[in-house]
């Protein structure tokens, strides 16, 4: 059955209104991990100092700065800022139903909204608290407006492909790798098709040059600080092949990851293997945008120190999956169609279960549940991990949080100043607490409990609580004296 145009377009925004109501779903979990619960200690500081300490960190601000301006209107709340991370998928399916048509058709609009929603990691960072979805978004836009550019280059085109640039190079540095091929693609276009464009190109470049150079000297000195010392381990073959399994990956089963990363393999082989116009230059251009992305990233950790995390991906994954949805469109065969169309709704629906699951795993309402019963004003609790130490600062703000075993940072003390964290260099400094100690425990961690017994205290456990991707063994530990008392 043919259907009209209208109910094309009823039928598309019926999707994109489906899609989202099933993210808002995920917007209501607690869990947290070390990124997010620096980003949130990092909001509540002015605009001045988010500026300021994301500088002397490792990431540009922009995300910050969104996240500080729009829970100053939603509030400081989990959810709010979830809510701050879906709004750029949002934004993208918009761009799906609309730009995305326009040029490109129904069915590529209708493949795009399937693969936004359902393809591996999509729906992860549709509410994780870090710049990603944002930088997705930066990326994509930037990437169709190039396109606009290409078939016309009025100066409304070049004015957002500009500005969405700027956005992505001032989000994440890695998203800046990726729209700076995508600067490439336009001198190349203007060089071979249409040289009138070079100058309106030089005019672009230059101007987001100048834009950048403010931010330049802050780029160098964290390249001078990654140089010394950074956290990514090194770049192996096995690494590599973590790239491939975390970009297909499906409800975590090796099985469906493979038969997502055949069926994107036909469909660049029917890229291949057929005659090109210029859609599908274009869809190429998104294609190699994100695998220069990597391949910058690999350069970068040979050449200077391992910097390219698998999460960095997921800034060029909406032009990956762009390319996937144009060339998928010329599958001729309705059997063949059919069967792509089920098994990307079958993938959809075993990520959005997968990470629903995830999400709204009941060790946070647990452990929460658990240490308000136990936990008194005064109470210092000594931990091993400091991404734990972070989660529970923010978790338990009412509680002094010591790490023990290893030192914050300079810039970790800062972003953290309004919470109650501290470190431990020798055990004897809890002599001078007055309330209970409790320990919480990293599982590779528990020789800390030999350092407690010879410290003079009776370390005693009370459970293993689960959030995020933390396990957690608690204990308290009573004085040795106070146990003798007793």
């Amino acid at each position: 059955m043919v259907l009209s145009k209208k109910r094309k377009t009823v039928f598309l925004a019926g999707l994109c209104i489906l899609e989202s109501l099933l993210m808002l779903t995920l917007l209501f979990h607690k869990n947290i991990f070390m990124d997010e619960a620096f980003t949130i200690a990092l909001s509540g500081h002015s605009y001045r100092d988010v500026i300021a300490l994301t500088a002397a960190d490792v990431h540009p601000p922009v995300y910050y700065l969104i996240l500080k301006f729009l829970t100053g209107i939603f509030g400081t709340s989990l959810m709010a800022m979830h809510l701050v991370s879906f709004l750029p998928f949002l934004f993208q399916m918009l761009l799906g139903c609309t730009l995305v048509r326009k040029r490109f058709g129904d069915r590529t609009s209708f493949l795009f909204l399937l693969c936004l929603f359902g393809m591996p990691k999509m729906l992860y960072y549709s509410t994780d608290i870090r710049m990603y979805s944002w930088a997705m978004f930066f990326v994509t836009a930037a990437a169709l407006f190039s396109y606009e550019i290409i078939l016309n280059g009025r100066f409304r085109n070049w004015l957002f492909f500009t500005i969405f640039s700027l956005l992505a190079a001032y989000t994440h540095y890695f998203a800046c790798a990726a729209v700076a091929f995508l600067y490439f693609y336009l001198l190349i276009h203007a060089f071979r098709v249409n040289k009138a464009a070079l100058k309106k190109w030089m005019l672009c470049a230059v101007f987001t040059v100048m834009a950048y150079l403010p931010w330049l000297g802050v780029v160098l000195r964290q390249i001078s600080q990654v140089t010394e010392e950074y956290w990514i381990p090194p770049i192996t073959f096995s690494t590599l092949l973590t790239y491939i399994e975390y970009t297909f990956a499906v409800k975590r089963s090796h099985l469906l990851s493979l038969l997502l990363l055949l069926v994107f393999l036909a469909v660049f082989c029917l890229f291949l293997f057929r005659k090109k116009d210029r859609d599908d230059w274009f869809a190429a251009a998104c294609f190699s945008t994100s695998i220069g992305m990597v391949l910058v990233g690999l350069a970068a950790s040979f050449l200077i120190r391992p910097v390219f995390y698998q999460r960095y991906m997921v800034s060029s994954y909406g032009c990956m999956w762009l390319f996937f949805a144009i060339e998928a469109r010329n599958i001729r065969r309705p059997f063949v169609t059919r069967l792509l169309t089920a098994w990307l709704i079958l993938c959809s629906i075993l990520n959005y279960a997968d990470i629903l699951e995830l999400r709204y795993q009941s060790g946070v309402e647990q452990m929460e549940s658990y240490m308000e019963s136990v936990l008194e004003p005064g109470d210092v609790i000594v931990h091993t991990h400091n991404g734990v130490q972070k989660c529970f600062a923010y978790y338990f703000p009412e509680q002094q949080h010591e790490l023990y075993g290893s030192e914050i940072t300079d810039v970790y003390q800062q972003v953290y100043q309004n919470y109650r964290i501290g470190e431990l260099n020798t055990l004897s400094q809890l002599d001078q607490v007055h309330g209970r100690i409790w320990i919480a425990a990293d599982p590779s961690h528990k020789a800390i409990l030999e350092d407690f017994k010879e410290a003079g205290y009776q370390p005693e456990y009370r459970g293993i609580f689960f959030f995020d991707e933390y396990q957690v063994l608690f204990y308290s530990a009573a004085r040795s004296y106070d146990t003798a008392e007793n």
